[in-house]
């Protein structure tokens, strides 16, 4: 399966050729690549190479090929365009509604530097949560309104913990 792939403005293509049970094979803008995934729910490993990376996957409401992803070394928006995960997002793979913003990691809550009722814009920072000894600031991923904060400064979370809502 083919896919356009874009990433802080950057495009690739990536064609996925995937078993029942073992590694995907991938080709990424022409180059072989081999990688292991694994999900529950909207949790996903992902080993390429030696490189393993542990993400939240967020859909975008209303928008079915933008996927927010939250990782160790924070959070990038992208762009899939492919006839199975539009198809996926057509019979509800997509949410609706508000975004949640993640916890990457586990962690300790630094500051929340946003209030209910605020209105933000994309990109905007809204909490920041330290984690193996770093600070990460987690934006908005879209415009909207703070709904609700689900953490305060010095609160442990967890891995994909929802700790603001923005609609």
């Amino acid at each position: 399966m083919k896919y356009r792939v874009e990433v802080g403005g950057r495009a690739v293509e990536v064609d996925l050729d995937t078993a029942a049970d073992g590694p995907v094979h991938a080709t990424v803008d022409g180059r072989p690549c081999e990688a292991e995934v694994a999900s529950s729910g909207d949790l996903l490993r992902l080993r390429v190479g030696e490189a393993l990376l542990d993400l939240v996957v967020e859909r975008r409401p209303g928008r079915e090929s933008e996927i927010v992803l939250h990782g160790r070394g924070g959070t990038v928006s992208t762009r899939v365009q492919g006839d199975r995960d539009l198809a996926a997002a057509r019979e509800g793979g997509a949410s609706s509604g508000p975004l949640a913003i993640r916890a990457p990691m586990p962690g300790r809550v630094v500051a929340v530097l946003v209030t209910a009722g605020s209105v933000v814009v994309a990109g905007a920072p809204v909490v920041v949560v330290e984690a193996m000894k770093m600070e990460n600031e987690l934006r908005s991923p879209s415009a909207g309104t703070v709904l609700s904060i689900r953490v305060a400064p010095g609160q442990n979370v967890e891995a994909g913990e929802e700790l603001i809502r923005i609609g």
